[in-house]
């Protein structure tokens, strides 16, 4: 579609979006805490809701942000994480894939997305109350027992229903306190699978890919503390109320056990790290209180048919339920289409004229065939996806090398440090060895007795053993130090060769961010100080080994 039609339409539809009636920011929250935010009430040390949203009859609903590391100002980036788990048995429904996720709304300051996460499952009486709201009906009253629990035994369609009465609820009734994007209003839906799963591993929340990849989030105690699964000392046979266990590292509760969770794709097998051709019926994430502990992990998925077997009634179970996510739509206006378009050129267009990419825009410029057009743009979508693929494992690649080289140079430190203390204790035998050697030439002067003389016999032979051992470990720190000199300047070099100052600069900015997240602060200084060793040898590329090692400070 042209730039100018394409505004014109699109100007339409953002209209037709903000326009709400009775927008109010300030709609009375009549229920108790404990009926829309019970961790607060469970936990007093829990911190309250990022953003809760009023609903029908004084109710309310708890989110959670949850931030991407996606750059803002490039709305083409995304971050990748991993999702599923290496288990090959269970390789054909939830084996290891990658997976790209970014947030619906931009936090210009901080240079990230987000997306809101509902805090629990979608509650009884939360469901209750939009229903009536949306059919006209009474404000139902509310369950102290039975209204905490889980909304379940509802189908998939109709879980998109209340996502979307919700939707048209807040848009006429709360326009003012949702959250935008470039002016126009968010909206709730069911959560995708590689939103709930980015979730419940914990997010930008769990730095560590090591505890960001691992069967469960990280859990302080045992299992039943955060988890609702069969057996008697956990859910027994019944569904429990919404948020009375511990949360996960986003502040999320019940994302394992308890109700399964509806998301919004359809079920599909792994094949090989990508999805497979065949869609089936709706899929659940997470587990329930029927499942046993074993079987509940970040991974766990499966899938239910929209309609009973045989039957013409939709599907629906007594243990499935699910939870909302708030996003807004991706093409918002013309200033974030026109910024697509113009990161995709960039992509498309390099500056390299012999760029393969470059030649083949040039051929699909030149050639007149439509059919030949449509093949040359099909392998030119491929050779990018191929390209994108290609520069972000050498983006990895050199962040690696640099941590490497850094690790070189606090291996360097910490045995010059050795070598100090070595020397140090050396220089101290050298002195008590000779004070012993002088005191028995004094004693034998002076004819003590012999076991006087034994004494000072048995320390100079204990001092000369130890300036021995002493003198070993010199040796060695050393030669560990001449490795690790070797490969700070091997690294040097490699790095010199396979970036520029620029993609530097990128791969030290991410390596700081993460030792920060990280908590490890240790690898700050040396992070930058290979950095800047690099930049120095990228001006004098002729440095020798001495050269380059005496750029470190002392």
């Amino acid at each position: 579609m042209p730039r100018q039609l394409r505004r014109h339409v699109l100007g339409a539809l953002t209209v037709a979006a903000c326009v709400s009636s009775h927008a109010s920011a300030d709609i009375a929250i009549e229920w108790q805490p404990i009926q829309y935010d019970p961790a607060i009430v469970v936990d007093g040390a829990a911190a309250p809701a990022d953003l809760l949203v009023p609903l029908p009859c004084g109710g309310a609903m708890a989110f959670m942000r949850v931030d991407t590391e996606a750059r803002a100002d490039d709305p083409l980036d995304d971050q990748r994480f991993r999702m599923g788990a290496p288990d090959i048995s269970r390789a054909p429904y939830q084996y290891t894939r990658k997976a790209y996720i970014r947030g619906a709304f931009e936090d210009k300051e901080k240079n990230n997305t987000y997306y809101y996460m509902a805090r629990y499952e979608l509650s009884r009486d939360q469901h209750a109350v939009i229903d009536a709201w949306a059919t006209g009906a009474p404000c139902p009253e509310s369950d102290p027992k039975s209204g905490v629990l889980p909304k379940t035994a509802i189908t998939w369609h109709d879980a998109q229903l209340a996502a979307q009465r919700l939707s048209v609820y807040a848009r006429q009734e709360f326009a003012e306190g949702m959250p935008r994007k470039e002016g126009v209003l968010g909206h709730f839906r069911l959560p995708t699978e590689t939103e709930w799963e980015f979730a419940v591993r914990g997010g930008t929340a769990v730095p560590d890919p090591a505890a960001f990849n691992s069967k469960t989030f990280e859990m302080d105690g045992r299992t039943e503390r955060y988890v609702w699964f069969s057996g008697r000392r956990s859910a027994g046979n019944d569904i429990k109320p919404i948020g009375v266990l511990r949360p996960n590292p986003l502040g999320l509760h019940d994302m394992y056990g308890n109700a399964e969770e509806m998301v919004l794709g359809l079920y599909s097998l792994n094949r090989g790290g990508r999805d497979h051709g065949q869609l089936g019926g709706f899929v659940t994430r997470g587990g329930s209180y029927r499942n046993k502990s074993a079987e509940i992990s970040s991974a766990t998925r499966a899938e239910y048919p929209f309609y009973f077997v045989d039957e013409a009634e939709p599907f629906q179970s007594e243990s499935v339920g699910f939870r909302l996510v708030l996003s807004a739509s991706v093409l918002t206006s013309d200033k974030v289409i026109f910024a697509i378009e113009d990161a995709w050129e960039q992509t498309l267009n390099p500056e390299d004229e012999d760029d393969p990419n470059a030649i083949l825009t040039r051929m699909i410029e030149q050639e007149t065939v439509v059919d030949m057009v449509a093949k040359l743009e099909s392998v030119q979508s491929a050779l990018v996806s191929a390209l994108q693929a290609s520069q972000e494992a050498t983006e990895l690649a050199l962040r690696r090398a640099v941590f490497a080289g850094a690790t070189s140079l606090r291996a360097i430190s910490l045995t010059a440090d050795r070598i100090e203390r070595a020397q140090v204790a050396k220089d101290k035998y050298l002195e008590n060895l000779e004070s012993a050697k002088e005191r028995l030439a004094a004693a034998e002067k002076a004819g003590q007795a012999e076991s006087v003389l034994n004494v000072n016999r048995s320390l100079i032979d204990k001092l000369q053993a130890n300036l021995a051992t002493n003198d070993v470990r010199l040796a060695e720190y050393a030669g560990e130090r001449a490795i690790d000199e070797t490969n700070f300047v091997t690294s040097v070099v490699a790095v010199y060769e396979s970036s520029t100052e620029e993609s530097l600069r990128k791969a030290t900015e991410l390596l700081l961010a993460e030792m920060q997240k990280t908590d490890q602060l240790q690898m700050v200084g040396p992070i930058r100080q290979f950095s800047d060793t690099v930049s120095a040898y990228r001006m004098k590329p002729d440095m020798t080994k001495a050269e380059i090692l005496a750029t470190q400070p002392e």
